[in-house]
């Protein structure tokens, strides 16, 4: 936020009466007296730190400058902007349920889990479960059913597949900056098979005394680890972990084993080792030498290349077939000698053709890792009389499905089947058997739970939200009475618990005309997510402010625009022309204050001065005023937005929706920080300047925000109606008629200026329940 632009701001009082500084953003400097004229109403922001107290407390009243004993009480209040009072939540709806389709979503939000653990999720604004299998009519019943939340009043505009929901906070409603997610939210669909747990009762016996050990396996487990429990031997392997291995074992999902009573089983975790594939290539090769004694002799040559594993064999015909499998100790030469053992020559019989062969083969590694297998949490349990159960678990299996067995509650997946339920359940097999303490009773029942899960959730999402904006500049309503009589005045903030006063605005010139003075309005366009422009805070669509400042508008003069071309023919020609009218805004000599926060408004996107829209164009130009230090007097040049242009924007959508017999929205006018809809028998659709509709009969929907406006509504160039839109109110007007051709026009205006209507003492949130109106 940058200083002084602001024309009116509060000064906090000392003991002595007199204002002194208490925030970065005081003046340092001379502020301006504002000019007023009795029935104005003025609306300003103004920075948080100039309201010294909690608005609850506050009254401002209006007191002579001139004579202290005239007070005008009660002629304002001041109110958070938008942002500061509700959530901004924005959604993206990408698609409508197929028919048949079972679809539901919640905003999800998250407490903190009182015992501890993780944060609880939470519906946020209810469950929607919708079933319309067209997209528009499923965002419109979205729409509706936020705009039906019974806890705290909610808009909800849309922008095509996008709604952006404001949550207004109340006394029993308030989201914050809470991050929101897509859930399932209120469950509330069961499943419709029959589910069954049934456990009868086999005997009665008793049992000897035990002990239970806590069975535990160490996280370092390499492939080739032995662990052995109880005469139960599992060899590990490169994806095992600690859970597979004690199930392997046999442990049950408590991971406690129960023994004889003063025994303790055999357990242990051996190292042991991995066997590898070897990776060289060995040869081992013959060469026929000479004959001797009847056989004949083979040279043997073997490749260096020898690890552990490798083999070696010789094949010849009516012998038995040699074989050597290489130890870590062997060489190229032992595995020479080995086949070498007559004369340093492999001898067959004479005619025989020997045929080796090698191959790569295995070799075995020892683990170097410490595999551990721990008995721990030692209980005596000692012998007692039990009954035992018999526990059957149906056939009928779905996803949803719950089972409760004593005290422990488990529901069913996709995948589960009779003896995974049994598992879940903490057993083994079918049917599997349970003891109890005798005549303590088992509870063994089975529900059908609720059917939907995640693939049941809607295809929305997310998009930003939910968003709660802090410490905004804070917007000021100020009426002047009719009865005030010329002259100087401030406003002033009175504390009404303690009737004192704490703090006076600049002067306020009230003046008995509106000679020499303008009624200036400027705002954002923007769509109230907030910003900071120009140093001042938005976060309210449609937020305008609106003040009396010293100036003079002079007379139109008109300005042309046009540009030339010459064809092949020599002839110049016209290509476009415009025309548009010019005003020059003159101020009064003020001080510099006045002109940073006046430029700060004029360069605004929305410029309203007596009910014309203008657009500030070039420089600001300032006059230093000799004698008088730091004022100065000011030039703007002023164009009228609405000025004439020598083509028609509009023309080619025009021709389109002839030829197509719909209907044209030509234009809207003054609409920012408005949403309109049409509203038919069908559908309810957001409207926009250039959009055709169908032929048909709507009614028009406008939402207001904080002031009264007045909407003129125009059938082909002809005035077809005026409504006066109530503020915080989704409006309705009078059905229209369109048929195929018709042009609409839309133009908004404010009442200038203004009176202060019903709403205007009432606090941020207690808004009238006309502004929840579904479309319904």
């Amino acid at each position: 936020m940058q200083p002084f632009v602001h024309f009116i701001r509060f000064f906090t009082l000392a003991e002595d009466g007199n204002p002194y500084p208490k925030n970065r953003l005081t003046p340092s400097e001379e502020h301006p007296a504002m000019p007023a004229v009795p029935g104005d109403v003025l609306t300003f922001l103004v920075p948080q730190p100039d309201v010294p107290i909690d608005l609850s407390r506050i009254r401002i009243d209006l007191r002579s400058v001139d004579n202290p004993t005239v007070v005008h009480q009660a002629v304002g209040s001041f109110r958070y902007q938008d942002a500061e009072v509700c959530s901004r939540i924005r959604l993206r709806v990408n698609r409508a349920p197929q028919p048949g389709e079972t679809k539901q979503f919640a905003l999800m939000g998250t407490i903190p889990d009182p015992n501890g653990g993780d944060p609880i999720a939470l519906p946020v604004m209810g469950t929607f479960a919708g079933t319309q299998s067209d997209l528009q009519q499923y965002i419109s019943a979205i729409r509706a059913h936020y705009e039906n939340y019974p806890y705290s009043p909610v808009s909800v505009d849309q922008y095509g597949s996008e709604l952006l929901i404001r949550a207004y906070h109340g006394p029993r409603f308030r989201i914050g900056n809470q991050p929101l997610s897509i859930g399932i939210g209120r469950n509330r669909n069961y499943n419709t098979n029959n589910p069954s747990l049934t456990a009868s009762k086999t005997a009665t016996v008793t049992n000897p005394a035990k002990d239970s050990y806590l069975v535990g396996v160490g996280a370092d487990i390499e492939a080739g680890n032995v662990f052995t429990l109880a005469g139960v031997s599992v060899v590990a392997t490169d994806s095992h972990t600690p859970a597979d291995i004690l199930a392997a074992l046999g442990v049950p999902a408590s991971g406690r084993i129960l023994v004889a009573a003063g025994t303790v089983p055999v357990y242990s975790a051996a190292v042991g080792s991995q066997t590898l594939a070897n990776r060289n290539i060995p040869t081992l090769a013959l060469t026929y030498s000479n004959p001797s004694g009847g056989n004949d002799l083979y040279t043997v040559t073997v490749g260096d290349d020898v690890q552990e594993g490798n083999i070696f064999q010789v094949a010849t015909p009516g012998q038995s077939t040699k074989t050597k499998v290489a130890t870590s100790s062997d060489t190229a030469a032992t595995i020479t000698a080995f086949f070498a053992t007559t004369s340093g020559k492999l001898a067959v019989p004479s005619g025989a053709i020997p045929v080796p062969t090698s191959l790569s083969g295995v070799r075995s590694i020892a683990n170097t890792n410490s595999p551990e297998l721990t008995l721990s949490a030692k209980l005596v349990i000692p012998s007692a009389t039990v009954d035992r159960y018999s526990v059957f678990v149906g056939t009928s299996i779905r996803r949803g499905n719950q089972y409760l067995l004593g005290t422990t509650l488990v529901t069913a997946d996709d995948e589960d089947t009779i003896l995974t339920i049994a598992e879940k359940l903490g057993y083994s097999g079918f049917p599997f058997t349970v003891e109890v303490p005798t005549g303590a009773g088992l509870v063994a029942y089975a529900k059908k739970g609720l059917a939907l899960g995640d693939e049941n959730i809607a295809a929305v999402e997310v998009i930003e939200g939910s968003v709660w904006m802090r410490h905004l500049d804070m917007v000021c309503m100020v009426h002047i009475p009719a009865s005030v009589i010329r002259g100087n005045y401030q406003l002033e903030i009175v504390d009404t618990v303690n009737s004192v006063k704490c703090s006076v605005s600049n002067n306020l010139l009230v003046k008995s005309d509106a000679k020499d003075t303008v009624f200036l309005r400027w705002g954002d366009n923007f769509n109230g997510s907030g910003r900071t422009l120009y140093g001042y805070q938005y976060g309210e669509p449609g937020l305008m402010q609106q003040l009396r400042i010293p100036c003079f508008l002079s007379v139109p003069k008109q300005r042309q625009e046009e540009s030339l071309y010459t064809p092949l023919d020599g002839v110049t020609r016209r290509q476009s022309a415009r025309m548009e009218n010019l005003r020059t805004l003159t101020t009064t000599v003020q001080p510099s204050a006045f002109h940073r926060s006046l430029l700060a408004a004029l360069k605004h996107p929305l410029v309203w001065i007596d009910g014309i829209e203008f657009r500030s164009e070039g420089e600001y130009s300032e006059t230093i005023i000799p004698g008088k230090r730091q004022h100065l007097q000011a030039q703007a040049t002023l164009v009228e937005t609405g000025s004439l242009r020598s083509m028609n924007d509009f023309y080619p959508s025009l021709q389109s929706s002839l030829s197509r017999r719909y209907a044209l929205i030509e234009q809207i006018s003054g609409a920012d920080g408005l949403v309109f809809y049409l509203r038919s028998e069908n559908i309810t659709q957001p409207i926009t300047a250039g959009q055709q509709v169908e032929p048909g009969t709507y009614q028009l929907l406008v939402r207001a925000e904080h002031e009264t406006r007045h909407l003129v509504v125009y059938q082909n160039e002809m005035i077809l109606d005026r409504f006066e839109l109530t503020a915080r109110h989704l409006n309705r007007t009078q059905p229209l008629f369109l048929k195929p051709g018709d042009r609409i026009g839309l133009e908004l205006e404010a009442k200038l200026p203004t009176q202060a209507s019903a709403w205007f003492n009432e606090t941020t949130s207690n808004f009238d329940e006309g502004f929840n109106q579904d479309f319904n």
